[in-house]
């Protein structure tokens, strides 16, 4: 009974300890730039460190109008009703101006190249890598933050599809790679040990 309960406890113990770095991203601050009033969120992604790189040209084809940056990223996916792709990107510049960003890059409905090259455009931003019909009538925006942990980046594209508008956005804070987050084994018998405590619940008393 005692060998089922200290199995119990160690694969307990196990399981949270694989569990905090899911609630940790759980966790993480939330982007500063608020949804829009009656948005709806499609979908959004969260990770704490990756690589991104931002277009700050209106042609994804080539990547010499870019940056690469890496930190922790956002991406969300909103739909609204009833507005416009012009008013919400008015509104998201005039946000950002107010909150001290430099805007990086902009561009305006034909600015933003064909139909195709718009819907490219979006789905570098978009967590789900698509804006599917919403290309129409588009705007693109980077703007950019200096701050003492890192700059800060932020980017839109807007689009339209028949009484819908949607909004992509990507926030992105630069900072440094953690690392030490794996702990080795001290020998093989150790490891060992633990493999085997994981799954006694299955074996029972012997």
């Amino acid at each position: 009974m005692k060998q089922n309960l200290l199995c119990c406890l160690f694969f307990t113990l196990g399981w949270l300890a694989g569990l905090m770095p899911l609630v940790a991203m759980a966790n993480q601050a939330a982007p500063i730039f608020s949804a829009y009033p009656n948005a709806k969120l499609r979908s959004s992604l969260a990770q704490e460190y990756e690589q991104y790189r931002i277009f700050l040209t209106a042609d994804v084809a080539t990547t010499d109008a870019s940056l690469v940056t890496a930190g922790s990223l956002h991406q969300h996916f909103y739909m609204i009703s009833n507005s416009s792709s012009l008013q919400l990107f008015q509104n998201y510049l005039a946000a950002a101006e107010q909150a001290g960003f430099q805007v990086l890059f902009q561009c305006h409905t034909e600015q933003c190249g064909s139909a195709r090259q718009a819907k490219a455009l979006g789905d570098t931003l978009s967590p789900e890598n698509a804006v599917y019909n919403y290309h129409r009538n588009p705007y693109y925006l980077v703007v950019k933050r200096d701050s003492d942990q890192g700059a800060l980046y932020a980017a839109w594209f807007i689009g339209a599809f028949k009484d819908d508008v949607a909004v992509v956005q990507v926030v992105l804070q630069e900072k440094p790679l953690r690392t030490g987050l794996i702990n080795v084994a001290a020998d093989r018998h150790n490891a060992t040990d633990r493999h085997n405590a994981t799954y006694c619940l299955l074996l029972g008393d012997k």
